[in-house]
């Protein structure tokens, strides 16, 4: 018969034994990693797309309450955005808004965070000079609505029913921090720590779809000779020559 002695030392690892076992476990979790990252990052892009779905609901309800306008891009000159005229109209719910109630300005200078539908749960820390995010991680296409005091009238599209291909005009997306806007259509390609998934970008159209486009194919200077004449930007003076390839 075994001795009890025997059978205790029999049935403990030993150290090569234990190194193995601790090899195997970290090569798993090296193969596991990736794809949860990747299933993390899936779930955080569908919440950014909800939240723009929901953003384009708000937004198409202020069009349907006055007359088909599109929801501003700004109003008095700048000092109210799109999100605000959604929050005080009651669009939205002020639970959106991580800042103070607005003054008779719309000053709102200062937020530096983003809350509810109004942040995207894939943005993280990015350069300094791209702090000041205005309270959303969403901007507005600049030819939509209407932008500042209307200059250049003939190149935004004012009402929901002129825009000639609604399934490729884009309303609103992800945006770079510092500006209140989607992308630049202009430059050569558009900053690269805002894709923020997975090498794409998050946009509601707007015939009320939402869509993530890879970096490469979001029309700007870089990627083809005239981002403006494709309907994504929504240029109402190029609508003749708008195409979506």
């Amino acid at each position: 018969m075994i001795s009890t002695e025997k059978r205790k030392r029999k049935s403990r690892f030993s150290l090569i034994e234990l190194l193995i076992v601790i090899s195997i476990i970290a090569v798993l979790a090296g193969l596991l990693l990736p794809a949860l990252n990747a299933a993390r990052e899936y779930a955080k892009a569908s919440v950014c797309m909800s939240n723009l779905k929901q953003l384009g609901l708000c937004s198409f309800q202020y069009s349907a309450d006055n007359g088909d306008y599109l929801l501003p891009h700004t109003q008095n000159k700048g000092l109210v955005y799109w999100f605000q005229i959604l929050i005080r109209s009651g669009y939205l719910g002020k639970e959106n808004w991580p800042g103070p109630g607005f003054d008779a300005a719309g000053n709102f200078k200062g937020v530096t965070i983003s809350k509810g539908i109004l942040r995207c749960p894939s943005r993280s820390e990015v350069p300094t000079e791209e702090k000041f995010i205005y309270g959303t991680d969403y901007g507005m296409t600049r030819w939509i609505g209407l932008y500042y005091d209307g200059t250049e009238p003939q190149k935004y599209l004012f009402r929901l029913g002129e825009a000639r291909m609604p399934g490729y005009t884009v309303q609103l997306g992800d945006r770079r921090l510092t500006v209140n806007q989607i992308w630049a259509e202009e430059g050569n390609y558009h900053p690269r720590y805002i894709v923020r998934h997975r090498n794409c970008a998050n946009f509601l159209f707007l015939d009320g779809h939402t869509a993530r486009i890879e970096y490469k194919k979001i029309p700007c200077s870089g990627n083809v000779n005239s981002p403006n004449d494709y309907a994504f930007w929504g240029r109402r003076d190029r609508m003749n020559q708008w195409r979506t390839k």
